[in-house]
């Protein structure tokens, strides 16, 4: 989408040409499908059926419901016993499936233990759909859209006012977050801002990817200052691994081994991360950091992202280099 997207700003594709159509197509198709693959998943993690996840999924995204990204020019209501209900589709949203995914993995299990065996192969997988279907159209799917749109809000909100304040401290805290694990969960609030047609960018994957450069830059003068031959061949490999966007290596293996350089990484991702959010560095995907970054990066901002990898990296490599901790061999 990123590589799309940098071709035809420049003017390098005719938009209406069949390769770019398709693709645009090929690149575009989860997304458009979006529901359904993370209903596929979710189902799988919280214990229920994958293939009735998938089918909640398609009904979050039924083309007898508005296109979510269609709503701007009007939407129906049907009228369900009284109640009003918005028929407004969930194409690329992430809370609202993932919410009815797990009330549906509930409902499976209870009627499993419920129906006889003898039925359950009929029963279960029908009443299944039936019953969190319509829950998830009458209540989950709007609360959950809600949800998504709340925090969507609240961090372009905050983005917008706190400006590079807000990128300082996004970029410095996220390398702590990573030693959590809690940032898995960020991909889903990132496909959310992708899916929300007021929004439409991704502003948080630059400052991740900022972050992810300043492990390596700290890495990589850890390589310098050590002569641990050891912790040599460790760093060096780590140090690049972090500027493809996998940081795990440099960040366990070296970085907080001792301590300082890991310190050093923080302040190199606040300074980098302070820098995109200031001139506006946007993304168009989820699941690329760091140099794989720049093929999903707006055309417009690409040279504002690479400065603030050159940032970043200079930073943490320049405080890393600078703050006096001892390697093994020292």
């Amino acid at each position: 989408m990123g590589l799309l997207g940098m071709v035809k700003t420049y003017g390098w594709v005719d938009p209406s040409n069949a390769l770019y159509i398709m693709l645009d197509m090929c690149s575009s198709a989860a997304f458009i499908i979006l529901p359904i693959l993370i209903g596929f998943t979710a189902a799988r993690e919280f214990g229920g059926n994958p293939y009735l996840g998938a089918t909640l999924g398609g009904i979050l995204t039924h083309p007898a419901l508005t296109n979510a990204w269609g709503v701007a020019a009007g939407f129906h209501t049907m009228n369900f016993f009284g109640l009003e209900i918005a028929m407004i589709g969930y194409q690329g949203t992430v809370f609202p499936v993932l919410l009815a995914v797990w009330f549906m993995s509930i409902v499976e299990k209870q009627l499993r233990r419920a129906i006889p065996d003898a039925l359950d192969l009929i029963l279960t997988p029908f009443l299944t759909v039936i019953i969190s279907g319509f829950i998830a159209l009458l209540i989950i799917g709007p609360a959950g859209r809600a949800l998504g749109d709340g925090i969507s809000f609240v961090l372009s909100t905050l983005i917008s006012h706190a400006g590079w304040l807000a990128g300082l401290l996004f970029g410095g805290l996220y390398s702590v977050i990573v030693i959590t694990g809690i940032h898995h969960s960020f991909h889903a609030i990132e496909a959310g801002l992708l899916g929300n047609p007021s929004i439409g960018v991704n502003f948080l994957l630059p400052i991740w990817s900022m972050a992810n450069v300043a492990q390596g830059g700290a890495c990589l003068a850890v390589w310098f200052k050590t002569k641990d031959v050891k912790i040599k061949a460790i760093a060096l490999p780590s140090a690049f691994s972090a500027m493809l966007g996998i940081t795990e290596a440099a960040i366990f293996g070296i970085n907080l081994r001792f301590m300082k350089p890991f310190i050093a990484a923080l302040i190199g991702g606040a300074a980098g991360g302070a820098w995109v959010v200031s001139v506006h560095v946007y993304m168009t995907a989820v699941g690329l950091t760091a140099i794989p970054g720049m093929a999903i990066v707006q055309a417009s901002s690409l040279l504002n992202y690479i400065i603030g990898m050159v940032i970043a990296f200079g930073v943490a490599f320049v405080v890393s280099l600078l703050l006096k901790y001892k390697t093994d061999a020292e």
